[in-house]
């Protein structure tokens, strides 16, 4: 040992001093060299370690160790170095930039397989994507067996309730991702996988982004590293000529450290005595947060979006798309014709520099089959034809796979609310009754509502009323009764017929008729109800001399030329024709394959870069999320117009 040459002067064994430990802190000053503190005492002509030692109860082994190159006796104002708590065991955690607590790491979260489990289950339980449950098992993609251990997190932190991150939060001039992950201590990957509607391109002031939990990201490793450390102390005495520099230069040591050392003093005096740090390297075992380094520029976080949301970056080409089509009774009418159509639209799109694969499931299939033949197959979109009551584990099984559930017909589904990976094609009432709306009070402005017949309280007619207020708004309750009521030259005048039976809407459409044949000097318009689209057919020519206009998601104008188009292909590939419906099945299908498997190429799987869709034969599609962490919806409606000339306008509101 470097020491044991000072022992002949001590005169006694070290080992009756080696289990003196300190009882009392001593009244002398203290600095801190590389993080920890140190007692600095200036030693008297002639003292000893071992006089120190004994007069400060300090372990006599330590202070030799500490001060290794100071001789014994020492000279006056010999500076002398003691560790504050030399007992203290270095607790290894590195702080880095984030305000996380590393004290509060716990360890990985395991799950014991049990009889009849499966990866995509235990997923659900966790809230764990499958791909990530693979990566920490990399075995179970062989798949898992009763009894086996499985891995269901990493190293993670333990929040307390007191410093949870809020729910939500707005965006300020001057944020950026990274510095929001900082703050809030989190990751930019696990923001953006919250917040799917939120990308690096429109990250702006003013919009809300939900907040991911405390350390939810972030990630913590034990590694060994090296460190400077301070392995001793020695004396320097200053020269006349000497400087903090060349003190510095001379002993290796840098001037901020050297200062430390000596209290933090800035002046110099001739023959002073100083004490050195002497600094080495040590490797020590510490316990890290491991940043992404792409979070701090804009190109690394457009690579953690394509990341997060399995996109195929921009200078790549997506090489296949895969379809899941699960249909909730494959024998209806239904789902045959949707099916059909949806292949009559994968038949125009092919032949293109990608691979199609579309796979049918049964819905009625049990959920763990089900969802398990899905996993399997590894759809790019899944399209469901349930017509209401969509089972909820598709919810389920879509936030856990980021697959998107592409929901054709369930109007009522308000899961596109809250799931990111929900999509309604079919516009949602509050959006749709808020578009028409709106479109008709600019279309009719200063007009009086005439209500004829119906329930007061439908909701469509009651937010008309409210658009025109109670006192521009005129209940009717019948076609007699309009008939009777007075209309006045230069007034324009907004009907709308809230009455279903046929009976009833033909009453009305003929009253109507005569009401714009008798009263040239007054303004008319016509709004049917949404259901009336069906008797397009054998009340045409009424509905063209009327006028009317009816509100609606979706219309098939069969004397289109992209109805011609789509009908010869059907029948080229089925040997029949499409059978007709409301909304027309077939054409359902066939619009949604020709917009999304070339639209899901070009955007390299990105569902916020969709754009509008052209050349559909029934519906349109341009999709927006209500927030950013929400699902999407189709916010296309349309005013179809029959008009005097004989013509059918299908007028896009929105």
């Amino acid at each position: 040992m470097k020491h044991l040459k000072y022992l002949s002067s001590f005169g006694i064994g070290l080992v009756a001093f080696t289990a003196i430990s300190q009882t009392s802190k001593p009244k002398l000053p203290v600095v801190e060299v590389l993080g920890k503190q140190y007692y600095v005492y200036e030693a008297k002509k002639n003292q000893t370690f071992f006089n120190i030692a004994n007069d400060f109860n300090w372990n006599l082994e330590e202070l030799i160790r500490i001060n290794s190159n100071v001789l014994s006796p020492m000279s006056k104002g010999t500076k002398i170095y003691y560790p504050c708590d030399p007992e203290t065991v270095d607790n290894g955690l590195t702080l880095s930039s984030t305000n996380i607590d590393l004290d509060r790491i716990v360890e990985p979260l395991t799950h014991l397989v049990k009889k009849g489990e499966t990866v995509y289950g235990i997923s659900l339980k966790y809230h764990i994507p499958i791909e990530r449950l693979y990566e920490m098992n990399p075995e179970s993609r062989n798949g898992i067996k009763a009894g086996e251990i499985l891995k269901v997190s990493d190293t993670s932190l333990a929040a307390p309730a007191a410093e949870e991150n809020p729910d939500f939060y707005t965006i300020k001039k001057g944020d950026t991702l990274y510095q929001l992950a900082r703050t809030y201590n989190t990751t930019v990957a696990a923001i953006l996988k919250l917040n799917p509607g939120i990308s690096e391109n429109n990250f702006r002031t003013g919009e809300e982004i939900k907040l991911p939990e405390y350390g939810e990201g972030i990630r913590v490793e034990t590694k060994m590293v090296e460190e400077p450390t301070v392995v001793g102390f020695s004396t320097y005495q200053v020269d006349k000529k000497d400087t903090w520099d060349s003190i510095s230069e001379k002993t290796g040591v840098s001037v901020d450290d050297l200062k430390k050392a000596n209290g933090g003093k800035s002046g110099l005096k001739n023959k002073q005595i100083l004490g050195v740090p002497q600094i080495g390297v040590d490797s020590v075992s510490r316990t890290v947060i491991t940043e992404d380094p792409r979070e701090q520029t804009i190109s690394g976080v457009v690579e953690i979006y394509e990341d997060v949301h399995g996109v195929t970056p921009s200078n790549e080409r997506m090489k296949e798309v895969k379809i899941g089509i699960v249909m909730e009774e494959p024998s209806s009418k239904k789902d045959l014709e949707f099916t059909r159509g949806f292949l009559t639209g994968v038949n125009k799109v092919k032949n293109r520099d990608y691979r199609i694969d579309v796979k049918v499931f049964d819905g009625r299939w049990a959920q763990d089959r089900l969802i398990d033949s899905l996993g399997n197959y590894g759809a790019s979109l899944i399209f469901t034809t349930y017509e209401k009551n969509t089972p909820a584990f598709f919810a389920d099984y879509a936030i856990v796979s980021q697959v998107p559930i592409i929901n054709t017909f369930d109007l009522k589904d308000e899961r596109y609310l809250s799931n990111p990976y929900f999509v309604n094609i079919l516009t949602p009432s509050n959006y749709f009754n808020e578009e028409i709306v709106n479109n008709l009070a600019q279309r009719y402005p200063y007009s009086t509502l005439l209500i004829v017949g119906g329930d007061k309280d439908d909701t469509f007619s009651n937010e008309l009323e409210d658009k025109w207020g109670s006192s521009k708004t005129v209940h009717l309750s019948s076609a007699e009764a309009l008939k009777e009521y007075p209309i006045e030259a230069g007034t324009t005048y907004l009907i709308l017929g809230n009455v279903s039976k046929k009976s009833e809407i033909t009453e009305l459409v003929e009253e109507v008729i005569d009401l714009r044949n008798e009263h040239f000097e007054a303004t008319f318009g016509f709004v049917g109800r949404p259901s009336w689209i069906v008797y397009d057919d054998s009340m045409k020519e009424d509905f063209h001399k009327a006028d009317i206009l009816i509100p609606a998601r979706f219309y098939y104008d069969k004397n289109s030329k992209e109805a011609d188009k789509f009908e010869v292909e059907y029948r080229n590939i089925f040997n029949m024709t499409p059978a007709k419906s409301f909304p027309m099945y077939s054409t359902m299908g066939y619009d949604e394959a020709i917009y999304f498997i070339p639209s899901w190429v070009e955007v390299g799987g990105d569902i916020n870069d969709l754009k509008e869709s052209r050349n559909s034969v029934q519906s349109d599609f341009s999709f927006i999320r209500p927030e950013n962490w929400s699902g999407l919806y189709n916010p296309l409606v349309y005013l179809v117009r029959f008009s005097p000339l004989g013509t059918i306008e299908k007028l896009k509101v929105k």
